[in-house]
Protein backbone atom coordinates (compact mmCIF):
# COMPACT_ATOMS: atom_id res chain seq x y z
CA UNK A 1 0.00 0.00 0.00
CA UNK A 2 3.01 2.41 0.52
CA UNK A 3 4.17 2.45 -2.41
CA UNK A 4 1.13 1.75 -4.91
CA UNK A 5 -1.37 5.04 -3.12
CA UNK A 6 1.47 7.64 -4.74
CA UNK A 7 1.61 6.06 -8.02
CA UNK A 8 -2.53 5.58 -7.94
CA UNK A 9 -2.59 9.37 -7.17
CA UNK A 10 -0.60 10.59 -10.21
CA UNK A 11 -2.76 8.38 -12.66
CA UNK A 12 -5.39 10.09 -10.81
CA UNK A 13 -3.86 13.44 -12.03
CA UNK A 14 -2.87 12.52 -15.50
CA UNK A 15 -6.55 11.31 -15.90
CA UNK A 16 -7.62 14.66 -13.91
CA UNK A 17 -5.59 16.65 -16.57
CA UNK A 18 -6.59 14.62 -19.74
CA UNK A 19 -10.25 14.89 -18.58
CA UNK A 20 -9.97 18.35 -18.61
CA UNK A 21 -8.39 19.44 -22.14
CA UNK A 22 -10.55 16.94 -23.42
CA UNK A 23 -13.69 18.50 -21.88
CA UNK A 24 -12.41 22.16 -23.07
CA UNK A 25 -12.33 20.86 -26.42
CA UNK A 26 -15.37 19.10 -26.41
CA UNK A 27 -17.36 22.34 -24.78
CA UNK A 28 -15.42 24.76 -27.45
CA UNK A 29 -17.37 22.16 -30.42
CA UNK A 30 -20.24 21.95 -28.56
CA UNK A 31 -20.77 25.65 -27.32
CA UNK A 32 -19.02 28.03 -29.57
CA UNK A 33 -20.59 30.85 -27.92
CA UNK A 34 -20.72 29.46 -24.70
CA UNK A 35 -19.55 32.27 -21.70
CA UNK A 36 -15.78 31.63 -20.30
CA UNK A 37 -17.59 30.88 -17.15
CA UNK A 38 -19.65 27.85 -18.09
CA UNK A 39 -16.90 26.84 -19.61
CA UNK A 40 -14.51 26.68 -16.80
CA UNK A 41 -17.11 25.58 -14.41
CA UNK A 42 -18.05 22.46 -16.84
CA UNK A 43 -14.23 21.64 -16.53
CA UNK A 44 -13.80 21.92 -13.12
CA UNK A 45 -16.79 19.64 -12.46
CA UNK A 46 -15.26 17.61 -14.27
CA UNK A 47 -12.30 17.40 -12.94
CA UNK A 48 -13.39 17.19 -9.07
CA UNK A 49 -13.38 13.32 -9.14
CA UNK A 50 -10.19 12.36 -10.23
CA UNK A 51 -8.68 15.77 -7.94
CA UNK A 52 -10.10 13.99 -4.76
CA UNK A 53 -9.39 10.37 -5.58
CA UNK A 54 -5.37 11.47 -6.16
CA UNK A 55 -6.03 13.51 -2.95
CA UNK A 56 -7.09 10.68 -0.83
CA UNK A 57 -4.12 8.38 -2.58
CA UNK A 58 -1.72 10.99 -1.06
CA UNK A 59 -3.13 11.05 2.08
CA UNK A 60 -3.48 6.98 2.45
CA UNK A 61 0.66 6.88 1.62
CA UNK A 62 1.58 10.01 3.92
CA UNK A 63 -0.71 8.16 6.80
CA UNK A 64 0.84 4.56 5.73
CA UNK A 65 4.62 6.18 5.74
CA UNK A 66 3.78 7.87 9.50
CA UNK A 67 2.32 4.99 10.64
CA UNK A 68 5.02 3.27 9.89
CA UNK A 69 7.60 5.48 11.31
CA UNK A 70 5.54 5.13 14.60
CA UNK A 71 6.05 1.50 14.40
CA UNK A 72 9.41 1.06 13.65
CA UNK A 73 10.37 3.87 16.72
CA UNK A 74 8.10 1.41 19.78
CA UNK A 75 9.69 -2.01 18.20
CA UNK A 76 12.63 -1.45 21.07
CA UNK A 77 10.74 -0.42 23.86
CA UNK A 78 8.25 -3.27 22.96
CA UNK A 79 11.27 -5.99 23.21
CA UNK A 80 11.13 -7.39 26.23
CA UNK A 81 14.09 -9.55 27.51
CA UNK A 82 13.19 -12.61 29.81
CA UNK A 83 15.74 -12.90 33.08
CA UNK A 84 17.98 -15.92 32.61
CA UNK A 85 18.71 -17.70 36.11
CA UNK A 86 22.60 -18.65 36.64
CA UNK A 87 23.12 -22.41 38.78
CA UNK A 88 24.43 -21.60 41.52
Amino acid sequence: MNKIAPIFGIVFIVFSVFTGTVNYELNKIQYPGAPTNFLEVSIVWAMIPYLLLAVLSFVAAYLTSQEKKSAETEMPSEVRTTPTETPS
